[in-house]
């Protein structure tokens, strides 16, 4: 038996800029977003930091990541990076994806790879909350 798909918002994608303040401001003009994205990669960044050998990232995306486009959108991601294993290396030098450059920084520890941990969220505020939690989560000792 098929399930009815849920109601999808298939509107166009709005895209948000961040003031000095961190208030979230939804950008109609795609080329003005894109430049203000280009020039505010620093503003992005909520946090990044390293605990023991993972680094912990908070970002604005920029656009909302929540695909039913619930209100308020959300626009905030954290994720934990690591060093890349030999047997992930091989792996990507088997697949004939990346780029040589790519393999190289990750072999020098210059890039990291994911660790599959990812939360999103809606504001600021939240995502400095959510960060803290996931830094909270790797320093706490697992048992």
């Amino acid at each position: 038996m098929k399930r009815p798909l849920p109601d999808l918002d298939l509107s166009p994608i709005v895209h948000y800029t961040l003031d000095d303040q961190h208030h979230i401001h939804e950008e109609p003009d795609l080329l003005a977003w894109g430049r203000w994205m280009e020039s505010s990669r620093k503003q992005c960044v909520v946090k990044q930091e390293n605990v023991g050998t993972y680094r912990v990232s908070t970002i604005f995306l920029g656009f909302n990541h929540d695909i039913l486009h619930r209100s308020p959108p959300i626009l905030f991601e954290t994720m934990v990076f690591r060093q890349a294993t030999p047997d992930e290396i091989r792996s990507m030098e088997e697949g004939g994806v990346w780029p040589k450059s790519y393999i190289e920084a990750v072999r020098a520890g210059e890039r990291l790879v994911s660790t599959g941990e990812q939360r999103r969220c809606r504001t600021w505020d939240e995502a400095l909350r959510m960060h803290a939690d996931v830094v909270k989560t790797l320093e706490t000792p697992k048992q």
